[in-house]
């Protein structure tokens, strides 16, 4: 029995270490905890506008391409996070309320939509005029992305930013509609609102979430807003280097393995490592257990 302990040991402990790892990594993926913290500057945002200045058809081209996600479309948005909001990203959404921060992307696509918030129409400026709508994946089951927003109520608020004014909305409205009620998209002259939507139940449903608020101020960014939850530095506002991740040396550690172990060739690494483990304490075993027969 010692001997057998003696083997053993090794393969049982990576084996435990591994289903561990991935259990810990699905449940961090289900509640959006891996979700990295970022800056984004003027001259970035200025340049991903000027990339995707797009037209009705290109819009609806873009449109056309975007279907119902599931989690690897999710586990695929979480690896492109940092390339994404550093090429496309152009502001940012904050929901204290409901302990929501996002990043706002220029254009709709699965990507985008996995990842954060993205104007449903690229050619509305992200300003305090018209409506501006944004939209999300919705994951059935993971508490990522807008799928808090049922819990808002008439009067909590949303903020937008677009690296140069905060703009503060409150809630009006909180309703679940069915996805022919296109009126939720129209542009309003009259009053400027946000409106966020998200599908509401499983794959192909028929139904959204749509919260809308209504713009009831704005200003320009003059001090760190943390109390929004923006991630907003104000000696960052005119500098032109890159994208400035804030991260831990083990927070960078914890996303990039929880971001990658689904991908397929850490799949087949880990297994062939449990395979082989497994195959050298049985193989080990019966040869000293041979040894002591003879």
């Amino acid at each position: 029995m010692n001997n057998l302990l003696k083997w053993l040991t090794l393969p049982l402990l990576l084996t435990l270490l591994v289903t561990g790892i991935y259990y810990w990594s699905y449940q961090r993926l289900l509640t959006g905890q891996d979700q990295t913290q970022y800056q984004l500057t003027k001259k970035q945002i200025k340049h991903h506008l000027k990339q995707t200045s797009v037209s009705n058809s290109g819009q609806l081209k873009q449109a056309q391409l975007i279907t119902d996600a599931n989690t690897r479309d999710l586990l695929s948005a979480r690896t492109q996070f940092q390339q994404l909001v550093a090429t496309q990203g152009i502001g940012e959404l904050s929901i204290p309320k409901v302990a929501i921060k996002l990043p706002i992307f220029s254009t709709p696509t699965m990507a985008t939509l996995s990842a954060g918030v993205a104007r449903y129409f690229p050619q509305r400026a992200l300003d305090a005029s018209g409506n501006q709508v944004l939209i999300a994946h919705n994951f059935d089951g993971a508490d990522v992305l807008l799928q808090r927003i049922n819990q808002l109520q008439r009067g909590d608020h949303l903020f937008i930013t677009n690296q140069s004014k905060i703009y503060d909305y409150q809630v009006q409205q909180n309703q679940v509609v069915a996805q022919s009620q296109v009126s939720v998209l129209d542009n309003v002259q009259t009053t400027a609102q946000l409106t966020l939507i998200r599908c509401e139940g499983g794959a192909q449903t028929p139904w959204r979430r749509v919260v809308v608020g209504r713009l009831v101020a704005q200003r320009p960014i003059t001090q760190r807003l943390s109390k929004i939850g923006l991630s907003v530095d104000t000696n960052n506002l005119t500098n032109e280097t890159q994208l400035s991740v804030v991260q831990t040396n083990f927070e960078q550690l914890t996303i990039f393995v929880s971001s990658h172990v689904f991908n397929f060739s850490w799949l087949i690494s880990l297994l062939g490592l449990l395979l082989l483990s497994w195959w050298f304490g049985i193989s080990g075993y019966l040869r000293t257990n041979n040894d002591g027969s003879n």
